[in-house]
């Protein structure tokens, strides 16, 4: 049987991780995992709020740091 864990990073802004939630299990990424089950790794959220994915932008996601933790995640 195959126990490989299948990684899932959520790339979002404040809203993925929960930002206003009481609970944080409430949150869409821990309801992801909670749906998906024990074969499934989920990072509650690797986004940048402010940022964009054109590279011309104030705030290319491609040059954050959540970007590169979420390129090589988990190390």
């Amino acid at each position: 049987m195959n126990k490989e864990i299948i990684r899932i990073a959520c790339v979002g802004d404040s809203i993925t991780a929960g930002f206003g939630l009481e609970d944080w299990d409430d949150s869409y990424p821990n309801q992801l995992c909670y749906l998906l089950g024990d074969k499934y790794l989920v990072n509650p959220n690797l986004g940048k709020s402010g940022s964009a994915i054109w590279h011309n932008s104030l705030l290319p996601y491609t040059s954050t740091r959540e970007y590169s933790e979420a390129v090589h995640w988990p190390a």
